[in-house]
């Protein structure tokens, strides 16, 4: 499990509360899957970071929330 991780509205910098080490840490256990939900530029930025951090596009799994 890992905390919500957003884009800032005035930056691109993706903000979390864990540290950079303990993210990869918890990316490289086990090759485990990264599961995303929520509006298009939340996982948009969230799957560039991750593609960042060397996790293959094999293992994120995504869905945006868009407007009915």
């Amino acid at each position: 499990y890992m905390d919500v991780v957003h884009e800032s509205a005035s930056s691109s910098k993706l903000l979390d509360e864990r540290s950079s080490t303990e993210e990869r840490e918890l990316l490289d256990a086990n090759g485990s899957d990264v599961y995303l939900c929520g509006p298009p530029p939340m996982i948009e930025a969230a799957e560039r970071w991750l593609r960042a951090q060397g996790v293959p596009a094999s293992q994120v799994h995504a869905e945006k929330f868009l407007p009915s």
